[in-house]
């Protein structure tokens, strides 16, 4: 588990194929993240069941996730 004060975003994307990308390349290099995911809209707006998706790896993986993530673009 990362720790919420060592962890640092590097991906955050509506689509759930980027995401789904990003965490198989991430496993491929052996790179340890954590992830989270989120309704978008409220009880009043609905905005189509849309979701936010976010990554985060510790930050001294910072550097090596964000070039490894350049693959998808």
């Amino acid at each position: 588990m990362i720790a919420f004060w060592n962890r640092r975003k590097i991906f955050a994307q509506l689509s759930r194929e980027n995401f789904n990308q990003a965490c198989k390349i991430l496993e491929t290099a052996n790179i340890k993240f954590a992830t989270f995911s989120m309704h978008l809209g409220s009880a009043s707006i609905h905005l189509g069941g849309s979701m936010a998706y976010h990554i985060y790896v510790h930050k001294r993986d910072v550097d090596e996730a964000q070039r490894t993530l350049e693959q998808i673009g």
